[in-house]
């Protein structure tokens, strides 16, 4: 059972007991211990203080306005989402805990308007929370959609990055073999996962690829040449080869 301890005279009494004396609404009496009761100590005590954040000045919040206000509030936390600009928001105890945080901010900043007239200050925070928090998540489910996982897969394997570049720039054909400037990597064997390989990753390997084949061109060239001077050297018609001295 819940307690409550005067801080005057230091005497203890249920805290039933206490809402029930000091609430004369019963519907509003009602709210307050769920309130209590279920979110105490992370939202009890933070709904309470916002509670008296739309008590006009020198007047009573009267208990209509209490049953509205926390009508709404005690509604959304038990469903555990609001409804805003036309959706259903969904909120937890974090996000309701960081709300009110914002709004004690602003009051104690200056910044906040009093009393306020109903729960759209809240809401607002609460929403712009979610938001937030839906638009990094969209990011990057987006970034993964394109990027693929961080660790690639070679022969069922997760390997590093620098593993996976150097598989992916390793050379189709052996050098001295004509290979396309655009050729896809081989097809992966049967059982094998196919590897799939980024728009950067397929430009460095054609890189490679054209530097091989701009190689080997150099190098074929090279050795005709060699081949051609050496059979002109040797020949038969040049002076002195072939001839025997008078």
């Amino acid at each position: 059972m819940l307690s409550y301890v005067c801080p005057v005279c230091r005497s203890k009494a249920s805290l039933e007991l206490v809402i029930c004396q000091a609430v004369d609404d019963a519907q509003a009496r009602h709210m307050i211990e769920y309130l209590v009761k279920t979110y105490q100590p992370t939202l009890g005590a933070a709904t309470l203080r916002y509670l008296r954040l739309h008590t006009p000045a020198k007047q009573r919040l009267s208990w209509a306005r209490v049953r509205r206000i926390l009508g709404q509030l005690v509604e959304a936390m038990r469903s555990r989402k609001i409804t805003r600009a036309g959706r259903d928001w969904p909120v937890g105890v974090e996000d309701w805990q960081a709300a009110f945080e914002a709004v004690f901010a602003a009051q104690e900043a200056g910044t906040l308007v009093l009393p306020l007239k109903d729960n759209a200050y809240l809401y607002a925070i609460l929403v712009r929370r979610v938001d937030k928090s839906e638009a990094i998540a969209e990011a990057k489910a987006e970034m993964e959609r394109r990027t693929g996982p961080r660790g690639a897969h070679v022969q069922g394997a997760a390997t590093s990055i620098g593993q996976a570049l150097d598989e992916a720039l390793r050379p189709d054909a052996a050098p001295g073999t004509e290979a396309s400037a655009t050729a896809q990597p081989p097809a992966a064997p049967a059982g094998e996962p196919p590897r799939y390989t980024s728009l950067a990753v397929r430009r460095m390997q054609e890189e490679r690829l054209r530097n091989l084949q701009r190689r080997e061109r150099m190098l074929q060239r090279t050795q005709g040449e060699a081949q051609g001077g050496d059979a002109g050297s040797n020949g038969p018609d040049e002076p002195g080869k072939g001839e025997t001295a008078p």
